[in-house]
């Protein structure tokens, strides 16, 4: 089935949610586009809704804007919030019928304060209206925490391979080109979910086990009849009975290839379960490990207050141990403080700024910082990144400056950003090959643009929301028996075809 005749709906609610952040995510928190604005806002746009626009475009159909609303990661969405969202989503729907097909970007970690499954909830009333006739298609991050709620009321979902990020774009055209395949009549999607206990810290696909798991997917993507394998690395940053890993295997027509797929896929995915662990390093050990490969460009993430993960990003442990050593040119990328920014502001380029900086949500991240310090550039927080994880992705900081404090020159903001690129650098004046550490809060994301700059990445963990130390999270309704946790866990599949790494 092609051609103008073909009617298709596109829209989505994405949200990461880490439930241990104790501030909630009101509506005010979300970029809600609705109904005839979304097509021209999302087409050409380098994420998965502009794949899933583009393809249908290219495809030849009309696609039909729902709803799309995300907002950065961030604590469990007011239940009031959602439930706006998604009626909103639900009545475009109903005014758009009648429907092809159905495609949706949702991220697969979502969550409100009354449900663990926003991602399930969504798919059911979406299905509930379409009924069971229509495809309904759906893409996801590799950081979701799925269920079988969600599966059972979709015909297919595609998840990224990379982490970095750096094919959303690509599998949101995966997933309408697949949707012309079912209108088509080629494929029949039977799809297994196979959940393994494992809690896994950021891994990225480019390396390592990461890269190892990945190959062993596109192999079985080669068996006759498998129409996508995808392992889905779980969000660990959840308290809820679903958390872990997943393999998500989708045949044509055969449910029995599809379990049996996911099912030794898990297996030897357990099997080299201990290569995911990784040795951190506290704030002072990072530095030190940075300081110790001498005056190259060396870039030292600050994983655990990552505000791609939920993290509050105004965090100082790792500011507080370089500024202890001033032996190097320091560029640190950033600290979410609106107050500070706005004493910049007030002082204005050349001015001086005494204040407490950072340390305002929590004690977890470390107490806040006393500093004297020039502002050397302001801007308004309003940007977008160039790296490939994010093309043409916009942000906002909010009102932004960079604040001179000895050595190092800080980038303090508004808002809780991540940084995944040389952009929020760039956008108040400085040169990041000028400097001889790159101090950032980001998990993996930064890869993309980053490592070709450095000579060295270092991690620094010290405690926070998005530690890769996932014992210091507390558990109160996760699953027993999750490894690492547990390390006496077990994955009951006694099938494995063992395969080294």
């Amino acid at each position: 089935m092609t051609g103008s005749g073909v009617r298709v709906a596109v829209g989505g609610i994405s949200h990461e949610t880490n439930q241990y952040v104790a501030r909630t995510t009101g509506l005010d928190r979300f970029l809600v586009v609705r109904g005839p604005e979304l097509v021209p806002r999302a087409t050409g746009l380098a994420t998965y809704i502009g794949g899933l626009v583009d393809q249908s475009l290219a495809e030849g159909w009309t696609p039909v804007g729902l709803l799309y609303a995300q907002a950065p990661p961030s604590g469990p969405i007011e239940q009031a919030a959602y439930e706006e969202l998604r009626e909103g989503l639900l009545d475009e729907l109903r005014e758009a019928l009648p429907l092809d097909g159905v495609l949706l970007e949702l991220h697969g970690a979502g969550a409100t304060t009354v449900i663990d499954d926003l991602e399930g909830d969504l798919c059911q009333a979406v299905r509930r209206v379409v009924g069971p006739a229509v495809p309904v298609l759906v893409t996801h991050d590799l950081h979701g925490n799925l269920t079988q709620a969600e599966v059972s009321a979709v015909d297919m979902l595609l998840a990224v391979h990379h982490y970095p990020h750096d094919d959303a774009y690509e599998r949101g055209r995966e997933a309408a080109a697949a949707l012309a395949q079912l209108l088509g009549g080629r494929w029949r999607p039977t799809t297994h979910l196979e959940r393994l206990p494992m809690l896994l810290p950021p891994t990225t696909t480019y390396s390592g086990v990461g890269a190892w798991v990945l190959e062993r997917c596109r192999e079985a993507e080669e068996l006759p009849g498998v129409l996508d394998c995808t392992f889905m690395h779980g969000f660990p940053f959840t308290d809820n009975p679903h958390v872990g890993s997943q393999v998500v295997v989708t045949t044509h027509d055969d449910p029995e290839l599809a379990r049996t797929v996911a099912r030794r896929l898990a297996a030897q995915i357990w099997d080299v379960r201990d290569r995911f662990l990784t040795d951190t390093l506290g704030a002072e050990q990072a530095v030190t490990a940075a300081y110790d490969i001498g005056k190259r460009l060396v870039v030292v993430n600050e994983t655990s207050d990552n505000p791609g993960g939920g993290a509050p990003g105004d965090g100082t442990h790792l500011l507080r141990a370089l500024l202890a050593r001033p032996e190097r040119r320091v560029v640190f990328s950033s600290v979410n403080d609106p107050a500070v920014a706005a004493l910049a502001h007030a002082a204005g380029v050349g001015g001086l700024v005494r204040a407490d900086l950072g340390g305002k949500t929590d004690q977890l991240h470390g107490a806040p910082l006393p500093v004297e310090a020039v502002v050397t550039a302001l801007s308004d927080g309003s940007g977008a990144f160039e790296s490939p994880a994010a093309p043409g992705l916009p942000f906002d900081l909010g009102p932004s400056a960079c604040l001179r404090i000895g050595h190092v020159d800080v980038i303090v903001t508004s808002r809780a950003v991540q940084t995944i690129d040389p952009v929020p650098m760039r956008m108040h004046g400085l040169d990041v090959m000028s400097y001889d550490i790159i101090a950032l809060k980001s998990s993996g994301h930064f890869r993309s643009a980053f490592e070709p700059l450095a000579v060295e990445i270092v991690t620094a963990d010290p405690p926070g929301l998005t530690t890769t130390r996932l014992s210091q999270l507390t558990r109160e309704r996760s699953p027993a028996g999750l490894w690492p946790l547990d390390v006496a866990a077990a994955y009951p599949n006694p099938t494995s075809e063992r395969s080294p790494l």
